[in-house]
């Protein structure tokens, strides 16, 4: 071949070229749902571990209190909402100091004061947005899949199960799952078992959108409360069960909270 044949061929030519962007494309094309599938399955990792954590720091707390700690409860009312927090918080502050977060739990079981507003221990209503750690975010109580949304309080992704309690599930008479709202209870109450029994579930997070998944079934369309469902059925059910949870569960015990004066989605 001639010097000059071989230096018009030096070059691709725009065909060539269509191929090679068309094979790119093919490539990348193929590439983007298995990377899409490998972030998902990070999201489901973070989230296994967060409930994980959440386990640990149950099985924590029960060593350290002989009990599992309430799934609401804390402080009588107040005078005002600033006074007390009317027995509504969440178990979750009860777990502060086994999911690494000692500092904000001693925030929260002493006295702070807050521009120039003194707190009482165990802090005010959970809906009071002055009190800054009611707005404190904990990384092992966010899944990474849910929607990040900005609010003016601490989200969280997980729940505690208090069973098939559809009414009065602030004053229950017994607990009716692993957890009750000011009521504790043990191990020993579980007896199918600890690894069989639902302790905690993952949630969505409230975005203020009327989401079903975030409405309380007594708040939901007739469909939620018709029969065969937990409020349909509540007539029928027998008050003695579930069996491993047929005694009353000990109302107001002292929570991880109570020596302050009490706090309070499968590990």
């Amino acid at each position: 071949m001639s010097s000059s044949n071989w230096r018009s061929r030096a070059a691709f030519t725009l065909l060539e070229l269509f191929i090679v962007i068309g094979i790119i494309g093919i490539l990348i094309c193929l590439l983007l749902p298995a990377t899409r599938l490998s972030r998902e399955a990070a999201r489901r990792m973070q989230c296994s571990n967060n409930l994980k954590q959440l386990g640990l720091a149950l099985h924590n707390y029960h060593q350290a209190f002989q009990h599992l700690p309430s799934a609401m409860g804390g402080t009588a009312q107040g005078r005002t909402d600033l006074d007390g927090n009317s027995n509504r918080l969440s178990g979750s502050v009860t777990l502060l100091p086994y999911l690494e977060h000692g500092a904000l739990w001693d925030k929260i079981s002493s006295t702070l004061e807050i521009n120039k507003t003194l707190y009482p221990p165990m802090g005010p209503a959970p809906w009071v947005a002055s009190y800054d750690p009611w707005r404190e975010q904990i990384p092992a109580l966010r899944c990474a899949n849910s929607d990040h949304v900005t609010s003016k309080f601490g989200l969280t992704n997980y729940a505690f199960c208090i069973g098939d309690a559809a009414r009065d599930v602030h004053l229950p008479q017994r607990p009716r799952g692993v957890f009750a709202c000011r009521m504790t209870t043990q191990f020993s109450d579980i007896t199918d078992g600890l690894s069989n029994t639902i302790a905690m579930g993952e949630v969505a997070s409230d975005l203020g959108d009327n989401d079903v998944r975030t409405r309380g079934a007594l708040s939901a369309p007739a469909t939620v409360g018709g029969p065969g469902s937990v409020v349909g059925c509540l007539a029928a059910r027998d008050p003695a069960r579930p069996a491993d949870h047929g005694r009353p569960g000990r109302s107001d015990a002292p929570s991880a909270a109570a020596s302050a004066a009490h706090r309070g989605g499968d590990p």
